[in-house]
């Protein structure tokens, strides 16, 4: 945000502590951005959300869980028989 400030100099020059003004407008940017859009795709558990990855990740540890399957197993395991890519991902991305 400092960088946008400061493209326009006379107005650059009046501002007081300008890379303090910088970081609350950048921190209100961010507020306003983040209150401003839609809670509930933000919570669904469906798609590419954060409580869908936490689902997933609790339903495969305890399906591993009961599986009783060692660690060092499971790193060497077959991706092969996964056909979504959604599948592969999260599995690479929890691995």
């Amino acid at each position: 945000m400092h960088e946008v400030i400061k493209t326009d100099q006379a107005k650059y020059e009046r501002i007081e502590g300008p890379e303090n003004t910088a970081d609350i407008l950048g921190i209100s940017a961010v507020l306003v951005q983040d209150m401003a859009s839609k809670r509930d795709r933000v919570t669904s558990f469906e798609g590419d959300t954060g409580p869908y990855l936490q689902c997933s990740d609790a339903c495969l540890g305890s399906i591993i869980y009961k599986a009783n399957i060692p660690s060092e197993q499971l790193r060497g395991a077959s991706l092969s028989m996964l056909q979504e890519k959604h599948a592969i991902i999260i599995i690479q991305k929890l691995a």
